[in-house]
């Protein structure tokens, strides 16, 4: 049964489900244009005619269903149904009220059956004699768009215990939420404790193996009012709090945490013991990393690959932290800052925004209200005060010290007309002819050092 047909219509192709989420209505002019252009191979779709008469298409022409539904359907049991279907006895546009349809299954990793004896009756159309549509519609929840298989009676267990049908698709049309199996009832290993698989609904400690959709976890908890997680294979005691939608963590990853009220988060695969705080949107912990916090309220932060114990503060966004990084911190209520790849031990105080500091870079310091200051790269131990900003400590530089509140100085390598000073541990408050200060120690290989200002 094809999912769409096409409709010619003044000439033109167009595309219509007829399978789509809810019935469309079409005049009888239209009707008898879509007629020309079905073939055998549509039967099943279901449209409404002005009027509001449902009509179902048999695979020569739409037929009126008879009643639609509800008091004028005939009722039968699946086992009824199978022997109308077996005999060719179903009336063509009639409808049918499988009054026993209940979810069966085999739970995956167990061989114990889900028989929990809940009945939703099923409303079903005959399109032939031996015939019903995919399509049917729940006595029970009537917004709901499910398809079912009425050929598939036998459950998975290892005694093959017969069922009545199956629901091989299921989408909830007011809270959209869309599956191919019924999420309303299937139930999953969680050590001998069942639960819901639906993604919306609240999943309690899964204490042991889960198994959702063929996917195998350890472990996993989330929080009421969760939807469109995406939790990788293999991952273990894996926590994302209440009321949050669209996270991510990876595959072979364990003991990482997304907040509460958190939305668009990731991170990655063979991750461990991250943790990602509540109110957060956007961020991203990246592959084989550790022990790194991005705490509450925070937006659009990163933190690279291969990196561990690093922390972007509170209310703060778009900052980075790179690859192989590790113990770094971004302060409070920062933003658009960044610390390089293979960087260690650097700090970027509170309040501040768009510093950097340089790749293969350790233990440098910004300070506290603090912007637009540079620390290059391969640089160590060099210090740029509070309230300072655009201030620039160069490449290849360390035990370097810029003040609290300077601005506009620069220890940049080359200065003009000097090549070595001998004077170390002097303190300089000079500058070159070019603008920039130069430092006590100025080698050959280009190294700016211990330059304290005053």
């Amino acid at each position: 049964m094809k999912n769409e047909f096409r409709v010619y219509n003044a000439g033109n192709i167009e595309t219509h489900n007829c399978k789509g989420i809810g019935i469309p209505t079409y005049t009888t002019a239209e009707i008898a244009v879509f007629e020309s252009g079905l073939s055998s191979q549509d039967e099943g779709c279901l449209l409404k005619e002005g009027s509001g008469n449902l009509k179902i298409w048999t695979g020569a022409s739409f037929e009126d269903v008879g009643g639609g539904g509800g008091a004028s359907a005939i009722p039968v049991t699946f086992a009824g149904l199978q022997a109308l279907i077996s005999a060719s006895g179903l009336v063509a546009g009639q409808s049918y009220l499988i009054e026993d349809y209940e979810t069966k299954h085999k739970i995956d990793n167990l061989d114990i059956l889900n028989d929990n004896g809940s009945v939703e009756p099923l409303y079903c159309f005959a399109i032939s004699g031996n015939k019903i549509a995919g399509q049917v519609f729940s006595s029970i929840h009537s917004s709901d768009f499910i398809i079912f298989d009425v050929t598939n009676d036998t459950c998975e267990d290892t005694l093959a215990t017969p069922r009545t049908g199956k629901i091989v698709r299921r989408i909830d049309t007011v809270k959209n939420i869309s599956t191919f199996w019924d999420f309303r009832k299937v139930q999953v290993d969680r050590s001998g404790t069942l639960f819901l698989s639906i993604p919306t609904d609240a999943f309690s400690i899964c204490v042991g193996i889960c198994t959702i959709l063929g996917v195998t976890y350890n472990d996993l908890k989330l929080g009421s009012g969760n939807s469109n997680q995406k939790i990788g294979d293999e991952s273990h005691s894996n926590t994302i709090g209440n009321s949050s939608y669209s996270n991510t963590i990876g595959e072979y990853s364990t003991g990482n945490t997304i907040g509460n009220n958190s939305a668009q988060n990731a991170i990655g695969n063979s991750s461990s013991s991250n943790v990602i705080e509540g109110e957060s949107r956007s961020n991203a912990i990246g592959n084989s990393s550790s022990s790194n916090v991005i705490e509450g309220s925070n937006n659009s932060n990163v933190i690279g690959d291969y990196s561990y114990s690093n922390t972007i503060g509170n209310g703060s966004y778009s900052n980075t932290i790179g690859d192989n990084s590790n113990t770094n911190a971004i302060g409070r209520d920062s933003n658009s800052n960044a610390i390089g790849n293979s960087n260690n031990s650097n700090v970027i105080g509170d309040y501040s925004y768009s510093n950097t500091i340089g790749d293969n870079s350790y233990s440098n310091t910004i300070g506290d209200n603090s912007y637009s200051n540079t620390i290059g790269d391969n640089s160590y131990s060099n210090t740029i005060g509070d309230n300072s900003y655009s201030n620039t400590i160069g490449d290849n530089s360390n035990t370097n010290a810029i003040p609290s509140s300077k601005s506009n100085i620069k220890l940049i390598l080359p200065i003009s007309g000097m090549t070595t000073f001998a004077d170390n541990g002097v303190v300089y408050d000079k500058k070159s002819p070019d603008g920039n200060i130069w430092g006590s120690t100025i080698s050959n290989a280009g190294v700016i050092t211990n330059v304290v200002l005053t």
